[in-house]
């Protein structure tokens, strides 16, 4: 009997304890580890440390699928096999991100979740991922201004970064180093000049291009759906400098810089900076 009460008791302790997060957070360097740690930790919703993702056998992220907070960083770095964070889709916040040579992560799916970062001040980093194109998955996330260092370096074919949040980062002045990506993504100049400022209401059919971006000589607007009456192009001091019912404008003499184009149609305004190189 008394064999008998010492074995449920070490059975109720060890189902209390199965499940629990772990104490110590290792790098996961393997596929196998990924995905043993939902088995082993199988209500672990929150990582008290880092979540380092480093193995090349790596191809995706499902054994973290019930996590919810990573309360230090998520690095993920040299994960040559993943091309995207499906897997982390449940978690809402992390503590800061980085994300560094990765030689096929394509875009940042599966972090659409993510809206708060604990700790700004350690740095957003996004640095040599060599066919990264797309991080509109990290779009929801909160960017703070004051204290967040923003860094999207050598990522070659990123051309495209003017996803709200970082728009909305560089507008306010947000700290940065951005550069060795893709035309358009290769500065906050080229960022900045991609950044709709104001959009109008989405109506079924209603799109609005300004393009090329950067242009060096004729801006075409295109417009679906509406009537244009009106397009201007202010300087950054606000000088109005062109305005017109035409849909393709010769810029070819005006300085490099940046401007302002505005469209006004008979469904709402756009307003959107461009650079003239």
């Amino acid at each position: 009997m008394k064999n008998k009460l010492l074995f449920l008791s070490f059975f109720v302790i060890s189902l209390l304890s199965f499940g629990q997060c772990p104490t110590t957070f290792p790098d996961f360097t393997t596929q196998a580890q990924v995905d043993d740690f939902i088995i082993q930790y199988p209500d672990c919703t929150e990582i008290d440390g880092y979540l380092s993702i480093t193995g090349n056998d790596i191809t995706n992220l499902n054994g973290f699928s019930n996590i919810t907070e990573i309360g230090f960083a998520l690095m993920v770095s040299n994960a040559d096999a993943l091309v995207n964070f499906e897997g982390l889709n449940t978690v809402e916040t992390i503590g800061w991100l980085m994300i560094t040579n990765n030689d096929n992560l394509e875009n940042f799916n599966g972090l659409e979740n993510v809206t708060t970062i604990i700790y700004p001040a350690e740095g957003f980093d996004i640095i040599n991922n060599s066919v990264l194109t797309d991080i509109s998955g990290i779009e929801n996330a909160v960017l703070d201004v004051i204290n967040l260092p923003l860094y999207i370096q050598d990522n070659p074919n990123l051309a495209e970064c003017s996803i709200s949040n970082i728009c909305t980062f560089l507008e306010n002045g947000g700290g940065h180093l951005i550069f060795g990506n893709a035309n358009g993504c290769n500065s906050e100049t080229e960022i900045s000049a991609n950044c709709i400022l104001g959009v109008p209401e989405n109506q079924s059919g209603y799109e609005i291009l300004v393009y090329p971006n950067p242009v060096s000589e004729k801006l075409t607007i295109q417009v679906s759906d509406a009537v244009v009456p009106r397009v201007e192009v202010y300087s950054l001091m606000g000088e109005k400098l062109v305005s017109t019912s035409e849909m393709v404008l010769d810029l070819s003499n005006m300085a490099n810089g940046i401007y302002f184009v505005t469209v006004t149609t008979d469904r709402g305004t756009l307003v959107q900076k461009i650079v003239k190189e």
